[in-house]
């Protein structure tokens, strides 16, 4: 075995290699730790709209904000608030067959919804799933147009999310998030889905 003057550099590797392992093993613990966690972050939402009749719509920016708590290291909860800044129309025609201008009409709203993640590994890139339960809320601006599809899309709807996403921890307290979700609206409201992409900042309490 190599020595050199009495020192066995072999013993100096495997205690480097041990004292990486008990870091590596440390540091996963402090990532998935229990705790409350706050994300704030911006949204871009994709139109998955049913049966728009004569009208074409085009996508929406947004806003994200959440407010969780994790109390296991591989599961949390969260309240969700997703502001949509508005699906302008980009074609269509009013209930005389005139066409409509683009701009000239928006559906714009929000959603709540209160969602349960889980995480699939516990270290500093941590893949999730999500699922969540909530209302989606929506008002047209359309400028007097008299539109029989628009009709039902004021009001207030039951909604379920569910989506994948990934959070990269910076340090103990910051980190970046990103994900996908599909928003499936039940009720009155049962037109207006949408693919909402988000990114964002978190920071852990």
């Amino acid at each position: 075995m190599l020595q050199i003057g009495g020192f066995r550099p072999w013993r100096l590797a495997l205690g480097v290699v041990l004292g990486l392992a008990l870091a590596s093993a440390s540091q996963a613990q402090d990532f998935a730790r229990k705790g409350g966690y706050a994300v704030v972050g911006g949204n871009y939402m994709l139109e998955q709209f049913t049966n728009p009749g004569r009208f074409s719509f085009g996508d929406s920016w947004g806003l994200n904000l959440r407010l969780g708590y994790r109390y296991l290291p591989w599961l949390s909860s969260e309240l969700e608030w997703e502001f949509i800044s508005g699906f302008d129309i980009n074609d269509g025609q009013d209930a005389d067959g005139n066409p409509i201008e683009r701009g000239d009409l928006k559906i714009d709203g929000g959603n709540i919804s209160l969602n349960t993640k889980a995480y699939l590994m516990p270290g500093r890139i941590q893949p999730y799933v999500l699922l969540g339960v909530g209302a989606l809320y929506a008002s047209v601006t359309n400028f007097g147009y008299e539109l029989s599809w628009l009709r039902n899309v004021n009001g207030v709807s039951f909604s379920v999310r569910g989506g994948v996403g990934l959070n990269v921890y910076l340090g103990h307290r910051w980190g970046l998030t990103a994900g996908v979700s599909y928003v499936f609206p039940v009720g009155n409201l049962d037109n207006l889905r949408y693919l909402s992409a988000d990114a964002g900042f978190e920071y852990r309490f």
